[in-house]
């Protein structure tokens, strides 16, 4: 079931006691609607009257936006990969609450009748803005790919796309992954994009997140907004037999 954290609460009919589209009000159980003499389970209980197994939450890391009068957006507009947004929060100036708040919705759902599991959509493959990045703060044209002009190569339709070839961003991604499955118990990434990540990095991903957990899951997009500009040999994910090797090497029985 793919949903947005604000999505699910933001409706006047949602009733609950949780300021709306936050991730306390996401793991609210007991809010109802009625109308004209019937009532309907809402928000929490509703995933769970459907019988979902897992859900997919669009990118809820850290975007590009104001954390204390959030707007709307779906989240594909990454800043910090490994930091909750604080537009979800009921207090985004406090980031250890933004923690246990998340944490406290992980385990919600995983407790539920259907121990729903919570499946992270992540934006590996280009960030909000690459001028202003921490990574090129760190190294400046390491992280990202450019042409031979030094023009920012944009198969992301971002205006950017992510180096994920190079060592330490390769590098980067892997512990990121490992950083969310271990911390925070995600049990599944969706890689917006996927065709803009090199197989070998996705290779890692993949292997990675089965020695730490064989029920994870991982897929992805498999294809690009404009192009694959990666090394050569790298080729963007999605290229026939290439996309289905990429798979074949586990026994995971989550996997897909």
């Amino acid at each position: 079931y793919e949903i947005h954290v604000r999505d699910l609460t933001m409706d006047d009919t949602w009733t609950g006691e949780s300021p709306r589209g936050t991730y306390q009000a996401f793991a609210e159980p007991g809010t109802t609607y009625t109308q004209n003499g019937k009532t309907v389970t809402t928000g929490f209980d509703h995933i769970e009257e459907l019988g979902v197994k897992a859900i997919q939450i669009l990118p809820f890391f850290d975007n590009d936006n104001d954390e204390t009068n959030y707007k709307f957006n779906w989240g594909y507009n990454p800043v910090n990969y490994n930091c909750l947004e604080g537009g979800y929060s009921v207090d985004p100036h406090d980031g250890e609450l933004r923690v246990k708040e998340f944490k406290n919705l992980v385990k919600a759902y995983a407790t539920n009748d259907n121990k729903t599991r919570v499946i992270m959509d992540v934006v590996y493959n280009h960030v909000s803005t690459a001028s202003n990045s921490c990574f090129t703060k760190i190294m400046p044209r390491y992280f990202f790919r450019f042409d031979e002009n030094w023009n920012y190569y944009d198969g992301s339709g971002c205006s950017n796309e992510v180096r994920t070839e190079a060592k330490m961003m390769r590098k980067y991604i892997v512990d990121s992954v490992l950083w969310w499955a271990s911390e925070y118990k995600i049990k599944g990434f969706r890689f917006d994009l996927m065709g803009l990540i090199d197989t070998e990095t996705m290779r890692a991903v993949k292997d990675s997140l089965y020695k730490l957990d064989k029920d994870i899951v991982v897929w992805g997009e498999g294809w690009t907004a404009a192009g694959y500009h990666g090394e050569e040999g790298t080729a963007g994910v999605f290229t026939g037999d290439v996309y289905s090797k990429l798979y074949a090497t586990t026994d995971s029985p989550g996997h897909i």
